[in-house]
């Protein structure tokens, strides 16, 4: 029986090349299925042990667990674990962030977006919790947009990703982005250096994408926004 290295398949027969990407074939590594009948020419694909439906349903089970301990624990014990609240709240939004990624496995801009975001959401709140001193919209926002745009452009590069493949989720952040200059001009943050920048950088994002690539812009437009 052989083997395509780069599909990681078995395949049955004796072929010049694999059938799925025409890769050259070798001698099968697993001794095991070297007993099968050399019959047909289709490859044997190995079912996984576990689905990505298992390990979700899974998981939704754990966190169902912990809400059910957590609120038991709430209940009869009260003032006498006043963290449980916020491990139960932590335990939700780990729950959300694993179910967005399941979705979003086969996009990782997309899937890293909407993680971030998910992120901001959860430093604003738990900022909120202990007395909304700023440090969310102060640092943890600005820096995670500028993280976000530079390793967006990284995988962008390393994907070969044309502009119009992910020109959209710039724009999504640009317009997260902007939404600093309401802490900024409310006078809640009394520390704008770091929004700033990331408005800045942002806004010359855009800039370049107007300017030397006027044709994927308007491209993308037409293609996410309908215009």
């Amino acid at each position: 029986m052989q083997y395509c290295p780069k599909c990681k398949i078995s395949i049955r027969g004796h072929k010049e090349c694999c059938p799925l990407c025409q890769s050259n074939l070798v001698k099968n590594p697993n001794e095991e299925l070297a007993e099968i009948d050399d019959y047909g020419a289709f490859p044997i694909v190995k079912k996984p042990k576990f689905t990505s439906v298992f390990i979700t349903k899974l998981i939704t089970f754990i966190f169902v667990t912990v809400e059910i301990l957590g609120y038991t624990t709430m209940t009869l014990l009260g003032d006498y674990v006043p963290w449980v609240s916020l491990f139960m709240l932590g335990a939700f939004f780990a729950w959300i962030d694993f179910l967005v990624a399941m979705y979003y496995k086969h996009n990782v801009i997309k899937l890293l977006t909407v993680q971030v975001m998910v992120a901001i959401i959860i430093d604003l709140y738990v900022d909120y919790c202990f007395g909304f001193t700023g440090w969310s919209y102060k640092w943890m926002i600005p820096i995670s947009l500028m993280v976000l745009a530079i390793v967006t452009f990284i995988i962008a590069k390393v994907s070969r990703l044309k502009l119009i493949e992910y020109i959209r989720y710039l724009l999504f952040d640009m317009f997260v982005a902007l939404l600093q200059l309401i802490f900024i001009f409310t006078g809640m943050n009394d520390f704008p250096v770091p929004a700033g920048f990331c408005i800045a950088g942002f806004l010359i994002i855009f800039a370049a994408a107007l300017i030397f690539r006027t044709h994927d812009l308007k491209s993308a437009s037409a293609r996410y926004f309908n215009m």
